[in-house]
């Protein structure tokens, strides 16, 4: 709900929904109502990595760890990274990451499939990143 309070929603409290920029967003849902709505996908954000049910996790189609690069962010990955067959299970898409640090984030998180973000301080903003996002769902969809 925190959304509500910056940006002008459209909020429908009883369906637990907000809609900001064509995006539904559900909070506290029915999963079996919500994909039962016909959406073509549905992305879930499973909260910080150290909370994370790797259960829930491992049951989606596609998984991705979306963080930083910072020296300290990155041992909070350690949990993922032993997952066994982690490396052909999942993906990163990773935010602020220095030029000249590349080839040692590539080293650290080799066998991974790796995205670096570009910078989107909004994140609603439309065109950013196409080129990854057309690479993470080919498999799913005619991009012309």
């Amino acid at each position: 709900m925190y959304l509500a309070r910056i940006y002008p929603v459209n909020a429908n409290e009883q369906n637990r929904m907000l809609q900001y920029e064509g995006i539904d967003m559900y909070f506290d849902a029915n999963m079996q109502e919500i994909t039962g709505m016909g959406y073509d996908f549905y992305i879930f954000d499973l909260g910080r990595i150290d909370e994370l049910d790797a259960e829930s996790f491992i049951s989606k189609d596609i998984r991705f760890v979306v963080g930083g690069t910072k020296a300290w962010e990155m041992p909070s990955y350690n949990p993922v990274l032993s997952i066994p067959g982690a490396e052909h299970s999942f993906s990163f898409i990773l935010n602020h990451a220095p030029k000249n640090e590349l080839p040692m984030i590539r080293e650290i998180l080799a066998g991974f499939k790796l995205y670096f973000s570009d910078y989107a301080p909004y994140p609603f903003e439309y065109g950013i990143n196409l080129r990854a996002y057309r690479e993470i769902f080919r498999d799913y969809i005619t991009v012309s």
